[in-house]
This record gives C-alpha cells, structure tokens and sequence, in this order.
C-alpha cells in the first residue's frame, strides 16, 4: 500500500467510526423539574450546553419531565426560573446508556435570577431583526459559562440583580436575556457552522446519510385542542433516518400520556404542559424543497406566521412562534422558507393518536439562509420555483369538534 493510498484509507476509516459513533454511541438523559419552596411557580427554562456552545433549550413547567439524547461527553444543564429561581447540573454522558435524573430548583441571594429590564425607543428597536441580536456577544466576547459564580460577569452589580443589556426589549420573553451574555450561540437555534447547524454536535441515525445533508428541526410545537377532561396518547414515530434530540414532556417508547384540563391545558404526570414539544434530525432527501417564499429579515417571520393563521393556528398558538422565532433565526440579509406539511413530514416523523383524532395539521417550515444558496446539486441549494399557498381545506379548531392536532415548528440545514 502507498503513503497516499494509506492516508486515504486511514481518512476514509476515520469518517466512517466518527459517523459510526454518532450514530451508535449516543445517550439518553431522562430528567424531571423538582420544585423547592420558594420555587414551585412559574415557568422554568432548561438550557443544555458543552462549554459555550449551547444545544438544546426548552420550557419545563415545575414538576415537569424532560428528555435528551446527547453524544458522550461531559454537559451542563442549566435550569433558571420566572421566579428567580437557579440551579447548575454537570453531567457525563456514556454511549448507549440512560441517565435518570431530578433536577431541584434552588433560590439563593447570589443566585436570583432577576433581571432588571430597560424600556428601549423605537427607534433602537427598528434594528432588532430576526438574527440581529447574535451580535450580542460583542458586548462580553470573553463570558464563560454557565456556571454558580454569577457575580464574576461584568452584568451582576452588588445589589443581587443581572442588569439586562440595554438592546433587549420588554416584549421578548422572560428567558430571552438568560444566555445571552452567557453562550456564544445563544440567539441560534442549535449549533451553528457555516449557516447550518453543526452535525458533529448531535446524535444522528444509522440510517442518515454519513456525507448527505441533514436538517434540524427545532421546537415543533404540538398543540392539542379537546373537550375538558378527554384523556388521549400521542406517539412520534421516526423514521430510519431520523433521530430524536429532546422532548418535554419525555416521550420515551410509550409516547405522550395526557389528559385535558378544565382550562384547556394538557396534564401529563402531575405537570401542566401548553404544548407538547421536541427536537429532531430529519434526512432533507425526504422533503420538499420546489416550494416556497423568500424575503429579508424584517418580513421573513411575518410571513411565516401569516401562513399559520391561513392553516388556522389560533392566536396563541401564533405567539409563541412570533415570541421564539423573531429571536432565534440565524443572522443573514436574506431567508428563502420550504414549508413542509403533513404529507412531507409523515416521511421523517409520523404522528400517531388515540382515539383518533378528528384532524391533524403539521406544518415545519425549512428556514435557509442567503449564504446557503450557493446554486449547487442539491436540495435546499436554489430559491423555491414555485410559490407556495397554504391548503385551502384546514378548518379552525374548537373543543366542541372533538380531537384536534396542530404542530408547527422551523427546520435548519446542517453546517458545511
């Protein structure tokens, strides 16, 4: 064998064991939210990282459980509360293994997660554009984190409180100024390379392409509308080549277990859920990319969320994705949008209900930035050919027609 022969054997091996340990190696964090006094109200926010990369973060309410799949490695789970509440987890991750945890929020005088927030002019706010605000980190470009010692960052002041940056502005949510001083791709929906997310940080099916493109689905929501007291189960059922990522409540083999409260809520284990919610890689050869809209940044989650009310989407429903999305886009002078339905996303994820449920709209829409249109062979590579309309035959949803789903969500292609 010659020397250039041997190298390329040992590259070509080395790309198949790294591509066969993401795919076999990865483990399995099954975790619930302890409330402690002082700390069993509001909504608690977990944020799952490895150093300053931040991977996954989602909404847990108190009593809550959770689910993570990880690649092995040592991460820090983050839990911070609308109550001030705080608390730091280190944890190793081992191949093929399931970490049980409980995680008990804590209050402590250093520790209160407070924030004292600033009213911001118009005109400042004209700028902050989907994206925009990963540009935070220019202002602490040298933060660690996360860790206990809050008062080692220049933004604790001796009075207790975390003093919010001037460019965040009230009407974001009450997590939104948690990570931004605190991870270098806060304001991302995973973790970013090349304007996509960075495989290499995530866990990814036997059966996904080793060198093929991957898109990550961030935050599908699954919204439920039935009458009080109607007791269901919802299942996620992947396909070969699409793995799970996170999900609240856990969803493990026997899926979502639930029952409707008096006042709309889903009940699952003793905690109150306004969604159900989780994360996945899907194989992009199984969507649509013919489909779309493009537009700049200022109109790009407008237009999204106007095609969620033509779906039918209520009015809350719209909000949290304004709330989430307006803030978690990559940052890019140009967006083209591939939405996917039903019919597309039934390849990579199919829902199962029971009883049978009287309707189901999906909708996730693929989110690509201007530098990925690079004009190649490949899907997601050119701006949509055709214009895309939402179905005209979704009827709105009420308690009174019996089991409805509805579930949107934003997907991002995988780093170069």
């Amino acid at each position: 064998m010659t020397l250039n022969s041997r190298a390329l054997f040992f590259l070509v091996a080395m790309v198949f064991s790294s591509a066969e340990a993401l795919a076999g190696g990865s483990g399995t964090i099954l975790g619930r939210i302890q409330p402690t006094a002082g700390c069993n109200t509001g909504a608690a926010h977990l944020w799952y990282s490895q150093a300053r990369t931040l991977l996954y973060d989602a909404e847990v309410p108190p009593n809550g459980t959770f689910e993570i799949h990880s690649i092995p490695g040592t991460f820090s789970i983050v839990v911070t509360s609308s109550s001030g509440c705080f608390v730091e987890q280190r944890i190793d991750i081992k191949p093929s293994e399931t970490n049980t945890i409980t995680i008990a929020l804590n209050r402590s005088p250093q520790q209160t997660a407070s924030r004292n927030r600033k009213e911001i002019p118009d005109v400042v706010l004209s700028f902050l554009t989907p994206g925009s605000l990963a540009l935070a980190d220019q202002y602490c470009p040298n933060c660690g984190g996360p860790f206990n010692n809050f008062s080692a960052l220049p933004f604790y002041n001796s009075t207790g409180f975390y003093s919010t940056p001037s460019f965040f502005p009230t009407a974001f949510p009450w997590w939104a100024g948690y990570g931004a001083m605190s991870y270098s791709n806060f304001y991302a929906p995973s973790a970013w390379s090349g304007g996509g997310f960075n495989p290499a940080m995530y866990p990814m099916s036997s059966g996904a392409a080793i060198h093929g493109g991957g898109v990550g689905i961030g935050k599908p929501n699954i919204y439920v509308t039935a009458p009080s007291g109607f007791e269901g189960s919802i299942n996620v059922d992947m396909a070969k080549s699409s793995t799970w990522w996170m999900a609240v409540p856990s969803h493990g083999d026997p899926g979502w277990r639930f029952k409707i409260g008096p006042d709309g809520a889903i009940v699952s284990q003793n905690a109150r859920y306004d969604y159900l919610f989780f994360d996945y890689r899907a194989e992009q050869s199984e969507l649509q990319d013919k489909k779309g809209f493009c537009a700049e940044p200022q109109k790009i989650v407008p237009l999204m969320a106007e095609a969620l009310s033509k779906l039918r989407f209520n009015e809350r429903e719209i909000k949290d994705f304004n709330d989430h999305w307006s803030i978690k886009l990559p940052s890019s002078s140009y967006y083209c949008v591939y939405p996917q339905l039903k019919s597309d996303l039934d390849r990579v994820s199919k829902i199962r209900a029971t009883p049978a449920p009287t309707s189901v709209t999906r909708v996730v829409f693929v989110v690509v930035t201007k530098e990925r249109l690079t004009g190649k062979k490949g899907k997601f590579t050119r701006e949509p050919t055709m214009k895309w309309t939402p179905p005209s035959t979704v009827q709105r949803a009420t308690a009174s027609m019996g089991f409805e789903i509805r579930e949107w969500g934003v997907g991002f292609l995988q780093g170069r």
